[in-house]
């Protein structure tokens, strides 16, 4: 059960689907190396335990989840004076990227916010 429930937190399947009327766990093995491939020592139930102790504490103390916000303005809009940005707790840095009127283009945005963990950066599909 922790191992699954770290594995989760981190974003590590711990099953998958063959075909749509069927779900197949994945091995126990499969799911420590993936986790060892992010860093997360998996490889006995203490190393389990304190990797999930931390993983937990490092959700806890989460300034926001990771977080997209969309929003349309007038071009002549400054984005940096939103009064959504006006409620952030003092001393919050906020990386902004703009997306000028127009057709929306297919690809990827690099969208960062520095929180008090070390996962800072998100890449976001636009469509």
């Amino acid at each position: 059960m922790a191992l699954s429930r770290l594995a989760e937190l981190h974003g590590v399947a711990t099953s998958y689907s063959p075909c749509p009327d069927r779900t197949v766990p994945a091995a126990e093995s499969a799911v420590v190396a993936a986790l060892a491939a992010l860093g997360v020592d998996a490889s006995s139930p203490e190393a389990i335990r304190t990797a999930l102790e931390n993983a937990e504490a490092g959700q806890a103390a989460r300034l926001l989840p990771p977080t997209v916000v969309l929003r349309s303005a007038a071009p002549s809009a400054d984005p940096r004076t939103a009064p959504e940005l006006a409620a952030l707790p003092p001393g919050t840095r906020v990386r902004l990227r703009f997306v000028r009127p127009g057709p929306l283009v297919l690809g990827t945005a690099l969208l960062n916010i520095p929180t008090r963990t070390a996962d800072r950066d998100r890449t976001v599909s636009r469509r």
